[in-house]
């Protein structure tokens, strides 16, 4: 699990910052940033109040505390902060891809932090990872289309 925390979880946001970069330019990042640190104090739940300026140093805990929020802080950055030659519908789909690939890296993450499995769970964890990547392949394939093209 130390590996998923640390390693592909960090990953994706950092891969995810540099998209946002690209596709709507340094004030997305920004907004991200904003959006982390505008959390409100909750019981066991880190607030990250600088946002993402200290993301190499970050701890599995505060990945995993980050896991919780993240796909509620990047939903409807990139319809926000599109940019003028995009189309709000291609936007919208971008958005939704992007907040559809947090949302089964949760999913899959919880997942597979079960003890034990019956064969049915895991089949049903296959077809979630399956997707997963398929999904998140799709995404980033189109999102590097974009910013390859400068849509």
């Amino acid at each position: 699990m130390h590996h998923l925390d640390l390693g592909l979880f960090n990953y994706q946001v950092v891969y995810t910052r540099e998209m946002l970069k690209n596709l709507c330019g340094q004030i997305a990042v920004d907004e991200l940033d904003k959006r982390l640190a505008a959390i409100h104090r909750f019981p066991g739940l880190k607030v990250f109040k600088h946002g993402l300026e200290n993301i190499k140093r970050f701890t599995a805990d505060e990945f995993r505390n980050m896991m919780k929020v993240f796909v509620f802080v990047i939903e409807g950055i990139i319809t926000k902060h599109k940019k003028a030659k995009v189309e709000q519908n291609t936007a919208k789909k971008q958005d939704d891809a992007l907040v559809d690939v947090y949302y089964r890296w949760n999913k899959m993450y919880l997942f597979s932090r079960k003890e034990r499995f019956l064969e049915s769970e895991l089949m049903e964890f296959k077809v979630i990872f399956r997707i997963f990547f398929f999904k998140k392949k799709k995404i980033f394939l189109l999102m590097r289309i974009f910013i390859c093209y400068r849509v």
